[in-house]
């Protein structure tokens, strides 16, 4: 795990940002959310009250060069990352997901 400067906080964060405060500055932080951005368009991740945290898919995956098919007769999403050789499948209306051939 890497150590960060204030130095590094202010230019990677920036000194007005609600993560700057929490990190550099916990005495003086009064946030109750944190919502952090793949990118700067807005949107974030939806926290729900079950506790469980909603992601959009396309985007995610995207950010970590994961290639993402679907396929309509099986009603499955096939999500491919070449680096670790991994693939998953997801089942619209299903709970269970198929990471390389195995359900968990």
């Amino acid at each position: 795990m890497a150590e960060w400067s204030m130095a590094d906080g202010i230019r990677f964060i920036g000194r007005d940002s609600g993560l700057f405060e929490l990190i550099f500055r916990p005495g003086k932080a009064g946030v109750q959310e944190l919502q952090l951005y793949l990118d700067d368009d807005g949107t974030a991740p939806i926290p729900t009250p079950n506790g469980s945290t909603l992601v959009p898919l396309r985007r995610t995956a995207d950010a970590f060069g994961v290639t993402i098919k679907y396929d309509p007769q099986t009603r499955r999403l096939l999500l491919h990352d070449d680096i670790t050789g991994t693939d998953i499948a997801l089942t619209v209306g299903s709970r269970l997901v198929e990471v390389n051939g195995e359900t968990v």
